[in-house]
């Protein structure tokens, strides 16, 4: 809807770029719906094996930190992708709007259910340097509804689909309906 638009010519370069960057954290979230499929079936492989069995216990712990590291990758390109995408709904046609909106909010949805497996497994964790790494990012998510509901402290930040973009300019432009 914007590009090839005489009227988006300027910003054209500037959102072909961000296209650049963005199918790239598309593609790897895809992949990781798998990898975290994989990794919770590791957990429950090794869970499954008799209490007695030596490798149970290693099987367990390195399952839960696969099953940690997934999400917090994905957490990772969704606050990424939020970015670029607030910047696309400012840069790019109004018509596209509802398409930046419906995408920051697959992007949030996509982080907090990341957040929310991420948490769940701190418990779980062994490796203590992994623990702090989880705990850590759960502390800097942007947005401080995502650090009450994990009773997480961090720094006061705006979510990035909540600032001046996406979510306020969807909202305007419908105020603008009569």
């Amino acid at each position: 809807l914007t590009m090839g638009k005489k009227k988006h010519a300027a910003v054209a370069p500037a959102l072909r770029e961000r296209e650049g960057i963005l199918q790239p954290i598309r593609d790897r979230l895809r992949d990781l719906v798998d990898e975290d499929a994989a990794a919770f079936d590791a957990v429950m492989d090794a869970y499954a094996l008799p209490a007695s069995a030596p490798e149970r216990a290693a099987g367990i712990a390195d399952g839960y930190a696969r099953a940690t590291r997934v999400p917090l990758e994905v957490m990772r390109l969704c606050l990424a992708a939020l970015e670029h995408g607030e910047a696309i709904a400012r840069e790019g046609t109004e018509g596209a709007l509802s398409d930046a909106a419906v995408g920051a909010l697959t992007l949030m949805t996509g982080l907090t259910g990341a957040a929310y497996n991420v948490r769940i497994n701190l418990a779980e964790l062994r490796d203590e340097a992994l623990r702090a790494e989880a705990g850590q990012a759960l502390a800097d998510l942007p947005d401080q509804r995502h650090r009450n509901e994990y009773g997480e402290q961090g720094r006061q930040q705006d979510c990035p689909a909540t600032r001046r973009g996406i979510g306020s300019k969807l909202h305007d432009s419908f105020s603008t309906v009569s």
